[in-house]
């Protein structure tokens, strides 16, 4: 009986060992992006956020969370509930609900528009995992968007 603790503590500890040497997944862009509805100061976006994972693991990923920001102003809160497959060394997507602060967007409208880019900058968490173990992953990323995506 304690063999068989100690066994699985052991699993644990690499299955846990191994995800935290795990390679930042690469942001490629933003696709997809739609308007899903518009109530008062907020409106919800629905978006693509495609990344390339460089491990040569197969992943899963799980509730997304955080905050979305465009040139330093808050744009809203982005949630992502359900589980996504990432292949090995491949191109993966994530599809995003957005809760935008409509304020903010007209804020930086003119100046978006008329620079065909803008900077974007997430800021929250994730749950990583493979084989039912999941381990909280943070998420930084800054990096210019074009305009011409959309």
């Amino acid at each position: 009986m304690i063999v068989r603790k100690i066994f699985f503590g052991l699993i644990i500890i690499a299955s846990l060992a191994s995800c935290r040497a795990m390679k930042e997944p690469d942001y490629k862009g933003i696709d997809s992006f739609k308007i899903m509805s518009v109530s008062g100061d907020t409106s919800t976006l629905s978006l693509n956020v495609r990344y390339y994972n460089p491990n040569n693991r197969n992943l899963q990923l799980k509730d997304a969370v955080g905050d979305a920001y465009v040139d330093s102003l808050y744009l809203g809160h982005f949630s992502m509930d359900t589980v996504i497959k990432i292949a090995k060394n491949s191109e993966f997507v994530v599809p995003v609900q957005l809760r935008a602060n409509m304020k903010n967007i007209y804020q930086n409208a003119a100046s978006v528009f008329l620079n065909k880019e803008f900077n974007v900058r997430l800021e929250g968490q994730c749950k990583v995992g493979r084989g039912g173990i999941f381990i909280h992953y943070p998420i930084h990323y800054q990096g210019k968007q074009s305009l011409k995506l959309f």
